[in-house]
């Protein structure tokens, strides 16, 4: 108990001295605490209201709910994968690889052992489940309560019932992450967070372009034939050509005039939209920090769809696209560049991007932070498909991570202007 209670106290870089005092004990008597000589539960001498104290200062959101976590800690920690199976380790690698994973998106999702590998990850509270907007996700623990509190704010008690995980293993996920959330009026609340440098994603992250594109395509192809559009099209694609997004070359190829795509463009224009509650939280992090753009649009398409959102270049620090990098299939390039250009170092930029392997995990790579919009699109006929990463190749992909997931992962702006703002 003792010990539980020194980490605790040293997670706060804080004296002992300091800590007696906000406890209302005498310093000797924290020794003892600490010594396991004399029990905290039972404290012989201390001020009305200082334990009290001691659990907010400490996170909790009462005294008994620190002497609970005390009582707890005389118990052998329970690590929840021990007696998992093999296929439900299986199924929680494939989670833990990104942090989070649609139930959609795991590999023979319909197979009775999946089902059961799964059925058995929640029940032992190695992964917990959200349903939004009619979509399953499965979390990693300490990414569920991060994304759960980012929704509203919880008293300690019910966590375990909302996240689905065994009282016995809360304490411990909610001390994974106690220095990104904090404790008022006997609430856990998410803190809010600044950083010197955001840096956004375009496509699917802050515009909704899907039918938009889909628009332009078809009255491109309608000059040219169909057939022969998607050909160049699958060739472009199939070598990671950035020109795959640059309308203004795909018409010139077919003798279209560049005139003529900035016609369709406008002609489509309420096609382009903000997604739901990207506006709010562009408009927030620009009042607080440096904004960049990072995205595989063409400079020219770009300047163009800005355009008819509204913005323009002067409204980011900076801006990097396909075409003025070397290599569009990860934006790691980018992000070295974007941070050498503003002299701000990685832990003090976030990156906020639909793309985990081509945004995310780069930016992680480096040592940014990194929040993952996990937006569900539908397939489209001309639209590229996600990319398809083994375990294995995870693995490979994540073995340079400074930060080895996500700081939020999110399917709603209203979550990530939460994770700036607080709870």
């Amino acid at each position: 108990m003792g010990q539980r209670l020194r980490e605790l106290i040293k997670s706060k870089r804080v004296s002992i001295d300091r800590a007696a005092t906000i406890a209302g004990v005498h310093r000797t008597t924290l020794f003892r605490w600490l010594s396991g000589e004399q029990s905290p539960i039972a404290p012989q001498s201390w001020q009305k209201g200082g334990l009290e104290n001691l659990a907010g200062w400490l996170g909790f959101c009462d005294l008994d709910e620190l002497l609970d976590t005390l009582r707890s800690s005389d118990e052998p920690t329970r690590n929840p994968t021990d007696q998992l199976s093999t296929a439900a380790r299986r199924v929680l690698e494939r989670v833990l690889l990104q942090g989070a994973l649609r139930l959609e998106d795991l590999p023979n999702k319909s197979g009775e052992s999946t089902a059961s590998a799964l059925a058995e990850c929640l029940s032992a509270g190695a992964l917990v489940e959200r349903t939004i907007g009619g979509s399953r996700i499965l979390y990693e623990p300490a990414l569920g309560l991060l994304a759960h509190l980012a929704r509203r704010s919880r008293d300690l008690r019910g966590l375990a019932a909302d996240l689905g995980v065994p009282s016995s293993y809360i304490s411990s996920i909610v001390d994974s992450v106690r220095n990104e959330t904090r404790v008022e009026d006997g609430r856990l609340k998410l803190q809010g967070h600044t950083y010197e440098l955001v840096v956004f994603d375009w496509s699917n992250t802050l515009a909704e372009e899907a039918d938009f594109d889909d628009a332009i395509c078809e009255a491109l192809a309608a000059t040219c034939g169909r057939d022969v559009f998607r050909s160049l099209l699958d060739r472009l694609e199939a070598t990671q050509d950035p020109r795959w997004y640059d309308y203004f070359y795909l018409a010139d190829y077919f003798g279209i005039p560049a005139e003529r795509v900035i016609e369709i463009h406008e002609h489509h224009r309420n096609l382009l939209r903000w997604i739901p509650g990207a506006r709010q939280l562009f408009e927030y992090c620009r009042s607080q920090s440096d904004i960049a753009l990072a995205t595989n649009c063409n400079a020219a398409v770009l300047d163009c769809r800005l355009s008819l959102m509204g913005l323009s270049r002067s409204d980011f620090e900076a801006i990097y696209t396909s075409d003025s990098v070397s290599d569009a299939s990860s934006k790691e390039d980018m992000y070295r560049r974007l941070l050498r250009e503003l002299s701000v170092s990685p832990t003090a930029t976030i990156v906020i991007s639909d793309s985990y392997e081509r945004d995310v995990l780069p930016a992680l790579r480096l040592g940014c932070h990194a929040i993952w919009y996990t937006k569900k699109t539908d397939p489209s006929f001309w639209g590229t498909p996600a990319m398809d990463v083994r375990p294995d190749e995870y693995h490979l992909l994540r073995s340079a991570a400074t930060r080895t997931l996500p700081d939020l992962v999110t399917v709603d702006h209203a979550e990530t202007l939460a994770w700036f703002q607080g709870s």
